[in-house]
């Protein structure tokens, strides 16, 4: 486990898609999900080095079968309160729109 995913204070160095993994770690997410490309899929390689910590914190953490699954895994999420996140690159969106619909 990478240690500086548990610092609470200082500064270090990170990645962009680093980043995106602490901030949902931060926000006390519950379930990482997403579907892998370019440039995010370093996310789950990230989220993959530090499996210990998402296992101490209760945090599932799975890459979707398509951006529209990963989407629909938010929308599972929402309904049993509980907080989410999806990864996908911009042209994803397209593929997930339609589960996206139904969010609201």
């Amino acid at each position: 486990m990478d240690r500086r995913f548990i610092q609470d204070h200082g500064t270090n160095v990170y990645t962009g898609c680093e980043l995106l993994v602490k901030g949902a770690l931060e926000s006390q997410v519950n379930l990482l999900t997403g579907y892998p490309g370019s440039p995010l899929a370093e996310v789950f390689d990230v989220i993959r080095n530090n499996a210990d910590l998402f296992k101490e914190n209760g945090i599932l953490a799975q890459i979707a079968n398509n951006e529209a699954l990963s989407v629909a895994r938010l929308n599972g999420s929402q309904m049993a309160n509980l907080r989410a996140v999806a990864f996908m690159k911009s042209v994803g969106l397209h593929v997930a729109s339609d589960a996206l619909a139904i969010v609201i």
